[in-house]
């Protein structure tokens, strides 16, 4: 189930984000990479898990959109051609199931 207004508010999000690689220093405050100025977080948590993961988000949220929008896509492509291919025909069934696997292995 797509739920693009939710996606679209996570892209503004994105876009929004300071850039650059966020490291976690010592005391526990994201930093940014190009700046690096302790008295300059990005953010503050108290666990250092925490702060991994706020920092580690900055990568990862922009690959599970794009994981997102490539899964989307394929899956258009196979409602596509279950609609518009004779799948009657065993060779076309076959076709379109192996582009199924596909997309969802991630090729």
């Amino acid at each position: 189930m797509k739920n693009d207004s939710r996606i679209e508010r996570i892209r503004q999000q994105l876009d929004y984000a300071t850039e650059g690689t966020w490291h976690v220093s010592e005391n526990g405050l994201l930093i940014e990479s190009d700046i690096l100025l302790f008295d300059n977080p990005v953010a503050k948590a108290k666990l250092k898990k925490d702060a991994d993961f706020i920092a580690n988000a900055h990568q990862d949220v922009p690959w599970l959109i794009s994981e997102i929008d490539r899964l989307n896509s394929g899956i258009d492509s196979v409602i596509y051609d279950l609609r518009n291919e004779d799948t009657s025909d065993p060779y076309v069934l076959d076709q379109v199931i192996q582009n199924l696997v596909t997309v969802l292995n991630g090729k």
